[in-house]
């Protein structure tokens, strides 16, 4: 996704909260890459792949 013009300010809070929600909802745990390019937000999925829902 996209977040550029988006005004939610913390995007990190807002990655927890959807992690939460999937996690809650679905009962499936998942992990975010979260970073300022497509690459980088692979690269840091994979980082946390390994961890039990990580951001």
């Amino acid at each position: 996704m996209d977040f550029h013009n988006y005004d939610y300010l913390n995007l990190k809070n807002h990655c927890n909260e959807l992690r939460d929600t999937v996690f809650y909802g679905l009962d499936i745990p998942c992990s975010i890459g979260l970073a300022p390019t497509k690459t980088l937000a692979k690269v840091a999925y994979c980082t946390t792949i390994f961890l039990v829902s990580g951001i």
